[in-house]
């Protein structure tokens, strides 16, 4: 029937979306899925993509927007490291620990800082 193109970040496309994939495709062989994922994402309002799970509900343009899940982010560590450096008990504690995260010129929602 055509062509949807989905806005999607990585992590959703990859852990929830693709194993669905399969399915979807079944139950709709007429519909031509194309997903982007970037660091930000493309623009509804413009046209860059047909629908988009966002982060952060759109302010402005001639979107439908409808919440879609609670989203929160933590800290992780694995029990050896935990074992040898011991676990946070506040916040400020994990400024003496090494931590992997975004680099900050590459955050595309300030709901991520």
């Amino acid at each position: 029937m055509g062509t949807v193109r989905l806005s999607l970040s990585k992590g959703f496309a990859t852990w929830l979306v693709a194993k669905h994939l399969q399915s979807f495709r079944s139950l709709h062989p007429e519909i031509n899925l194309e997903i982007v994922t970037t660091n930000g994402f493309l623009n509804p309002s413009k046209r860059e993509a047909g629908l988009a799970v966002m982060l952060v509900r759109p302010v402005k343009g001639p979107l439908i927007a409808r919440k879609l899940a609670n989203y929160s982010l933590g800290l992780y560590a694995s029990g050896e490291y935990l074992h040898i450096h011991s676990q946070p008990k506040a916040f400020d504690d994990s400024k003496q620990h090494i931590l992997t995260g975004s680099i900050p010129d590459f955050i595309y929602a300030e709901k991520l800082r």
